[in-house]
């Protein structure tokens, strides 16, 4: 049975750190992907030799071109601030992520707002 509820009812949101930079990726090569508002090689823009995050989720680019394109995750992973991620709440049972990335991959994009450098945040 299908029913309509609010994201913010079913997801927390976070944004990634600023520290990941070229020169980070230099001194900390490794082998847990960061992911960014990139959206060619499944938005990895580097790796590096530790992580933020060990757990199934969605992200979303912030800005850019290809703001609010939506990626299923699971596993280890990092993020940069260009990069946003829904965590399903605690005690939040049956929802198909891939599928909710499926329909935020149809709308989302809508939501961008700005002029060249769009966001969606």
């Amino acid at each position: 049975m299908f029913k309509a509820i609010p994201l913010k009812q079913i997801f927390t949101t976070e944004k990634g750190k600023s520290k990941y930079t070229k020169r980070y990726f230099l001194d900390n090569s490794g082998k847990y992907p960061v992911f960014s508002s990139q959206t060619t090689g499944g938005g990895i823009i580097g790796y590096i030799n530790s992580y933020d995050y060990d757990k199934e989720c969605l992200t979303w680019t912030t800005d850019g071109i290809h703001a609010g394109t939506v990626f299923y995750r699971n596993g280890k992973f990092s993020m940069t601030t260009h990069c946003g991620a829904l965590f399903l709440r605690k005690g939040v049972k049956d929802v198909d992520l891939n599928y909710v990335a499926y329909a935020l991959s149809l709308v989302l994009k809508d939501y961008a707002v700005g002029e060249g450098n769009k966001r969606v945040t």
